[in-house]
């Protein structure tokens, strides 16, 4: 049996969605201060630097395996209709 949950309505995966929390979102405010990116320099951030973002997620997942907060393992994730399903 598979545990549905659907992704938090706060986690903006798209650029113009994350250009539009940095005016509106307290936590995106408070990492972006003053500025104010434009969907374009989010989207181009995002692609100069993909390869560090894996990085640093990679990083995070081993430190918090090392401290005990997760256990990694096998996950099979299927994004039908928005809904992320663990089976």
């Amino acid at each position: 049996m598979c545990a549905a949950a659907r992704r938090p309505s706060s986690d903006p995966s798209s650029s113009r969605k994350i250009a539009l929390a940095c005016e509106r979102n307290l936590a995106f405010l408070a990492i972006a201060g003053e500025h104010r990116p434009d969907f374009r320099t989010v989207s181009d951030f995002r692609k100069i630097h993909l390869e560090a973002f894996a990085d640093v997620f990679i990083g995070v997942l081993q430190l918090a395996s090392a401290t005990g907060m997760i256990k990694l393992g096998s996950v099979s994730i299927d994004r039908a209709g928005g809904e992320f399903r663990r089976c």
